[in-house]
């Protein structure tokens, strides 16, 4: 059998990834709700966590699908950040990045 490196003596390994500030402040004209989205390995293992401002963080879901999808809403925020983690005896997930998509409204310009 081969060798496992992704256990220690059968104990999961837990790897954690976290994103610095983002800053986006999102005014009254947001038109439509806010999505992120996530690109890395599916795996029901790898869980997702936000947190906007100074809040706990908020657990999103996992990553099922590339790209995985999270529908944010209306939510107004100055700053948020991601946490990617995972623990298990699986081989080593990837993590290429994410985006965050919103709509604002235009602004109605006089002629």
């Amino acid at each position: 059998m081969p060798a496992n490196y992704y256990s220690d003596n059968d104990a999961a390994f837990t790897a954690e990834i976290i994103t610095q500030k983002n800053f986006l402040k999102v005014e009254e004209k947001l038109k439509s709700g806010i999505t992120l989205f996530c690109y890395a390995s599916p795996r029901s293992t790898l869980k997702v966590f936000i947190g906007y401002d100074k809040k706990q963080w908020e657990l999103l879901g996992t990553i099922k699908e590339f790209p995985q999808r999270f529908d944010l809403g209306m939510k107004k925020f100055y700053y948020y950040r991601l946490k990617i983690v995972e623990s298990s005896s699986n081989e080593p997930f990837q993590f290429d990045g994410y985006t965050i998509e919103y709509n604002l409204e235009e602004e109605k310009r006089w002629a």
